[in-house]
């Protein structure tokens, strides 16, 4: 794995971090895209942020930060006549904060040259179209163009199937936004879908899904084979499901899940790559529910476990060694092992007492840490 290939992974969390603005201020700027944050360094280039209750503001004076904190540069973003405030800056290589004091806002920039090398597996992002009804769309062939540039090679989509497919072989195809420019990209998908579609409530409870049960799985059959035929040629790996240790029912309910789930896309798709759900927790407190998957076939049935780890990145160590002991017990230390969800704020860097947060830390008008 290359020091390059590090690096940008970095940049990539730095500079989504900054795209969060600090919410409630005077004035509020927001950035026109994603591309602009990652940039050619050495070269000018041009940037524009939408500007909220800019109240006749003509100039904005800021600074540019390096990765240290100190600063670096000073530019003067122009309001336009559109109601942009607009700005030009060469970047060195390295990466670099627009620290703008009239609205506290600060905005992460990457300047580093495309990735030229081979691209590493291991270096990936979960993206999602929309986190929920109050966030916008995410601009998904904007965000893969920016992972072909910079290196990164995976990624992980929740597809949402109760609102792709709302009647029963009637897509729709928001779903697989940018799939388009995957298919000439050199990206590797996995995606998952965890809410069965809304036409599997049961008829006599109103609002109540079905849990996961053979009976309501069989009666996917036809749907899985339509989201296979849609976009076996974008991703290459199924993944069962998310994290069931969170769910309110034990988790041993969805063994029958992932074995049919599993066998019948394996019918479908022979060669395709199958990874258990994603699990929240680790060996050493989740054991008793594991060992009972594991009993009843989980491994039998998946090419690789996947895992999730919020905690701080040395911790990955620890839980990796309690898998492959637990898969010890069964003769397979050394089965696959995925890790589809880690990261976050981690306590590291300049103010390690602001990562507060389990899944998001301090964004907005404070600097993440490193």
């Amino acid at each position: 794995m290359s020091i390059l290939s590090t690096r940008r992974w970095k940049a990539a969390l730095i500079a989504g971090s900054g795209f969060f603005a600090a919410a409630l201020q005077a004035l509020t700027l927001s950035p026109v895209n994603m591309s602009q944050h990652f940039v050619e360094p050495g070269k000018e280039v041009s940037f524009a942020f939408s500007s909220k209750d800019a109240d006749g503001t003509e100039e904005l004076s800021c600074e540019v930060l390096n990765y240290r904190g100190a600063k670096s540069g000073a530019l003067t973003l122009k309001a336009g006549t559109d109601g942009k405030f607009t700005g030009n800056y060469s970047f060195p290589e390295g990466y670099f904060v627009l620290s703008v004091p009239a609205s506290k806002q600060q905005f992460g920039f990457v300047a580093l040259p495309d990735f030229k090398e081979q691209k590493d597996y291991f270096w990936g992002a979960n993206v999602v179209q929309r986190l929920h009804s109050k966030l916008p769309y995410v601009d998904l062939p904007e965000l893969f163009r920016i992972m072909e540039r910079t290196g990164v090679k995976s990624f992980r989509k929740w597809h949402s199937w109760e609102l792709e497919e709302r009647k029963p072989g009637k897509w729709s195809s928001r779903e697989e936004a940018g799939y388009d420019f995957v298919r000439k990209s050199s990206l590797s998908g996995l995606w998952y879908c965890n809410r069965y579609p809304k036409f599997l409530l049961y008829p006599d409870r109103p609002g109540q899904r079905r849990p996961a049960m053979p009976e309501s799985i069989i009666r996917t059959a036809h749907s899985l084979a339509g989201q296979l035929a849609r976009r076996r040629d974008v991703l290459d790996i199924y993944q069962l499901r998310n994290e069931p240790d969170g769910q309110p029912e034990p988790s041993s309910v969805y063994s029958s899940d992932f074995i049919l789930k599993s066998s019948m896309a394996r019918r479908i798709a022979p060669d395709l790559l199958i990874s258990s759900c994603g699990f929240m927790y680790p060996p050493d407190k989740w054991g008793f529910v594991l060992r009972d998957m594991i009993e009843n076939g989980l491994l039998e049935t998946v090419d690789y476990v996947a895992f999730h780890n919020y905690a701080a990145p040395d911790t990955v160590w620890k839980q990796i060694r309690e898998w492959r002991n637990l898969f010890g017990e069964y003769g397979k230390a050394g089965f696959p092992l995925l890790i589809t969800e880690c990261g976050k704020a981690w306590p590291r860097g300049y103010t390690p007492t602001l990562a507060d947060g389990v899944y998001y830390g301090p964004f907005g008008n404070k600097r993440p840490p490193l």
